[in-house]
């Protein structure tokens, strides 16, 4: 199985070498990024990358819509991340989206996009502004800015993705829109809008948003699914996390840095359509943790990716487990005439 497991994969086999190369060409520019003035906004590309990339193996059309779902995304939870109340009720929308997407097997991009949501609405990446500091996290300016980045991202990787990674065409799973899933939206909508409410209220934001990431890539349909995908995301993400700090204690070079992040990068990239998940999460942590933290910051940064996401996998799996408690007892509960 795949790491997000999306779709049915066809019976012709992927050529790594060729998937390596689309994946390269994916992520070209942000290399050119990270070795120009504009590196602190290496992370602005990085948002729209992973919703295109996961949709590719759907078709590049999706991918490309998924590049345009994300900038809006972007740019309205940027708008509203001030806002506790609302920013709950957007993720809770966002959240039911998520599961009604399952009904043409479009979740894992439309999970990536509400990631990219709740990072919007929480972290508030800033853009740098023409004179060289930054714009207001919640300005119109910054919205744009940012929103419009993601776009521009997500589009190159649709574009590189239908030149370069055709082989890696899949079928989308779909599902009929059942009591199942109507239960996963209101759970869902739930941990979500509960969550982003805290988040945004009480914290100071930051590496917090790695609560809604976590929700998002481990709630399945099914409380087994939950909790199978929540243990994998915290096990990956702790040995990911582990590895990162070995390499921020031990190697000193910012360049060798970067290019380890890189390489990581590309793993992920690779381990998303070849690996089990707990590889997927493991890879992306350490790539995350050497590419999109300032210097000084990267350890404390790893910490909290860790802490943070252990936590939110502890709250999906007590989720899981209360809500296959409460249907079987509603199943099991005698009818009477």
């Amino acid at each position: 199985m795949t790491a997000s497991d999306p779709v049915e994969a066809p019976a012709n086999g992927k050529p790594i070498g060729r998937i390596i190369v689309g994946i390269v060409g994916c992520l070209l520019p942000l290399a050119v990024i990270l070795a120009s003035p504009l590196r602190d906004d290496a992370v602005l590309f990085y948002i729209g990358f992973m919703p295109s990339f996961v949709a590719l193996p759907l078709g590049s059309r999706l991918s490309a819509a998924a590049a345009g779902a994300t900038g809006v995304a972007v740019f309205l939870g940027l708008l509203v991340g001030h806002n506790a109340v609302v920013s709950g009720l957007f993720m809770a929308v966002m959240g039911v989206g998520v599961a009604l997407s399952h009904t043409r097997g479009w979740h894992a991009p439309a999970t990536y996009v509400a990631t990219q949501a709740g990072l919007a609405v929480v972290a508030a990446p800033q853009a740098q502004s023409a004179t060289g500091g930054h714009h207001a996290a919640t300005s119109l300016a910054n919205a744009a800015v940012v929103g419009g980045v993601a776009l521009l991202a997500g589009l190159w990787v649709a574009g590189i993705g239908h030149v370069t990674l055709s082989s890696v065409r899949m079928r989308p799973k779909t599902r009929d829109w059942d009591g199942e899933l109507q239960i996963h939206a209101a759970t869902l909508a739930g941990l979500l809008g509960v969550s982003t409410f805290v988040l945004v209220h009480y914290t100071g934001g930051g590496n917090a948003w790695w609560i809604l990431l976590t929700i998002l890539v481990s709630a399945a349909p099914t409380s087994a699914g939950s909790i199978t995908r929540a243990v994998q995301r915290a096990g990956g993400t702790v040995v990911g996390g582990a590895v990162a700090a070995l390499l921020v204690i031990g190697v000193h070079d910012r360049t060798a840095l970067m290019t380890l992040g890189v390489i990581a990068a590309i793993a992920s990239a690779v381990s998303y359509l070849r690996a089990p998940y707990g590889v997927f999460a493991g890879c992306l942590t350490l790539a995350l943790v050497l590419l999109t933290f300032a210097e000084g910051h990267r350890l404390r940064g790893d910490v909290e990716r860790v802490g943070y996401t252990v936590l939110a996998a502890v709250v999906v799996v007590i989720a899981a487990l209360v809500v296959d408690y409460l249907t079987t007892r509603y199943r099991a509960r005698p009818v009477t005439l």
